[in-house]
Parts: structure tokens; C-alpha cells; sequence
């Protein structure tokens, strides 16, 4: 469609991307003839921000999200015309994953959380944390579980970071749930 076209050629409207590099940039305009700009890779700005993750499933882990991505959908023939249920949640989930990092990236202090991704096999990390509800946090249906946080109103979690507590609650899904179970 002609508006996706114009935001993506648009620099006042920021295109958040995860390893978009020269080649997927070729491809882009031999298939339809233009290159997107104002494009933010959170690779780069984790690695600004001193985050100890190489890719979007790290920096997921170390957000405290679960990746759980079916192998078949990331070796998948993205320039196939249908794509598989599956495989459009898979990219759906990509696309929301790579914004919700990239909020959280930008809340950082360019030291970082001091949380690292590589903590052991297990996805939200095996290492003693001490997790602490926030004032106001229950009020927002957060609570404490044995893997962390998890936002009752939305199902979400766990999460293992105040500052991603902080982002889910500021997000209009959130938002909208916490609005209608309240009313």
C-alpha cells in the first residue's frame, strides 16, 4: 500500500529493525524498487547500551521474555506468496518483540541493566534475582512469580526487569486490558 510505502521512506518516522543490513537492503530494492530509511537496528543500540545480547532472541531473554519460536518458521521462504498461519505469527511476533526490545533498550542508561543474557539454558536466566513488586504495580494486576514478574491483565511475562515492568504497563495494550477489567 502507497502509506506503507511513504513511511518507509519517510525519515521522520523511525523504522525499528533487528540486523537489517546491506544485503536485506539490496533485496528490498530489487524487489520493490526503493531502500527504507530512518532505520534503528537494536543490535546496535544493545550494543551502545553495554546489553550482553547478539540478537533478538538474546535481547527477548534478556527483557525477560520467552522466545518461542518454532524452528520451521525461521528457516521458512519469506518470498513465497502465502505464508502458513504460523509463519505470519511468527513474523507478527518478530515485528512486536523488536519494538517492545527497542522500548526498553531506549529506557536503558548507556550502561545498562547489568542483567546478562547468557545465564544458563534456562530462557529467563538461572541466576538468584530478587524480584520486588513496585508501589502501584499490583493496582496494574502485576504480580510476583517463581520466574519473575507476569501481568496478570494481560497474561504476559515473566519479566525481569523493573524497566520492562515499566514499559509493558505504558503500553497501550496494557492500557486498554487494565482499562476494561477495571470498568
Amino acid at each position: 500500500p502507497t502509506c506503507v510505502v511513504r513511511a518507509l521512506l519517510s525519515t521522520g518516522v523511525r523504522k525499528v529493525t533487528m540486523g537489517f543490513d546491506d544485503v536485506k537492503k539490496r533485496a528490498m530494492q530489487m524487489a520493490f524498487n526503493f531502500k527504507p530509511v530512518g532505520l534503528v537496528d537494536v543490535g546496535l543500540l544493545a550494543s551502545r547500551k553495554n546489553v550482553d545480547a547478539t540478537d533478538l532472541s538474546s535481547l527477548m531473554q534478556y527483557f525477560g521474555y520467552r522466545a518461542n519460536v518454532e524452528r520451521r518458521c525461521t528457516e521458512c521462504d519469506w518470498w513465497q506468496k502465502h505464508l502458513a498461519k504460523e509463519e505470519k505469527q511468527f513474523a507478527a511476533e518478530q515485528v512486536y518483540f523488536t519494538f517492545i526490545v527497542y522500548t526498553a533498550l531506549q529506557s536503558l542508561s548507556s550502561s545498562g541493566l547489568g542483567i546478562r543474557a547468557d545465564r544458563g539454558n534456562d530462557l529467563c536466566g538461572s541466576a538468584e534475582k530478587e524480584f520486588v513488586l513496585e508501589k502501584g504495580w499490583e493496582e496494574q494486576g502485576i504480580e510476583l512469580r517463581d520466574s519473575g514478574l507476569w501481568c496478570t491483565a494481560c497474561d504476559k511475562g515473566p519479566m525481569t526487569s523493573s524497566k520492562v515492568v515499566e514499559a509493558h504497563i505504558a503500553s497501550q495494550g496494557h492500557q486498554k486490558r487494565h482499562e476494561q477489567l477495571c470498568s
